[in-house]
């Protein structure tokens, strides 16, 4: 079972990377690729749990935040290098904007009499890496509002009233990091970011390695949908559970070994271009 879409603490999932491969594990997950956002901060706890458990291969990946035509996209590195100098200093450079970024949005909801303090949401966190579930998190805990979605509907989603953008890197810069640090890059759920073929196309025309197909969220005529973009675009297929410590979710979707070995093999020519 390959899963190659998942999260830690490192960013916005709930388990440590040690447990989150220990979850992935006991559910039958033999490949797993860890790709938390804009951080490579939980890779080497990953990469160790997967050495001292045994049975599961584990794949350093990142999700980087970007857009295209003016809609947020996600794209994902997936057997990128950890230690890669200029792939740290960029997360590095997140981390201040994602601290940033919250302070304004902590700032706004105080302007609406909504109190909320920044070691609450560090609290949240448990790390340094500051992201809006976060703060959707001390917003449920503190019953201003009914549930995740809730918070994101009221408050934190785009254009509502405490939302802040972040700078990102433009995607062309995302996918040519990504290929620097020797990995290939993946745009993350195109339906959940209503990206559709002609975004999709000049992705592919800035580097893009593969699409994001398979995910436990879609029905199976969506799978379709993008595995015939993908293919038309010379795109590898790509598929992961976006691992957040959901119940059930991790082992509910899996990338055949044939599209994964395409993938591995891309790396080699991704590599090879760039020595």
């Amino acid at each position: 079972m390959i899963d190659l879409h998942s999260h830690t603490t490192a960013s916005d999932g709930r388990l440590s990377p040690t447990e989150l491969v220990r979850r992935a594990r006991e559910a039958g997950v033999t490949k797993l690729a860890v790709t938390d956002h804009d951080t490579v901060a939980g890779l080497a706890e990953a990469t160790a749990a997967a050495s001292t458990l045994g049975g599961i291969e584990l794949i350093c990946g990142i999700e980087i935040s970007t857009s295209i035509d003016g809609k947020d996209i996600h794209v994902l590195g997936h057997f990128v290098d950890s230690e890669h100098a200029a792939l740290r200093a960029f997360a590095e450079e997140q981390l201040h904007e994602r601290r940033a970024r919250m302070e304004r949005m902590v700032e706004k909801l105080g302007r609406m009499n909504i109190k909320v303090d920044m070691r609450d949401v560090e609290a949240a966190a448990g790390s340094d890496n500051l992201c809006r579930p976060h703060l959707a998190r001390v917003l449920v805990e503190r019953n201003i509002v009914r549930d995740m979605q809730d918070a994101f509907t009221k408050y934190l989603g785009d254009d509502r009233p405490a939302f802040s953008p972040h700078r990102t890197p433009s995607a062309a810069d995302a996918i040519a990091l990504v290929h620097a640090a020797g990995g290939v890059a993946t745009l993350a759920h195109p339906l959940a970011d209503g990206i559709e073929r002609p975004q999709i196309s000049k992705l592919r025309d800035l580097g893009l390695d593969g699409l994001e197909v398979f995910r436990p969220d879609q029905a199976a005529p969506a799978h379709q949908k993008w595995l015939e973009i993908a293919v038309e675009l010379d795109l590898v297929p790509t598929g992961g559970s976006d691992y957040h410590a959901d119940p059930g979710a991790l082992g509910t979707v899996s990338l055949e070994e044939r599209w994964f070995d395409l993938l591995r093999d891309r790396v080699g020519v991704v590599r090879a271009q760039g020595a």
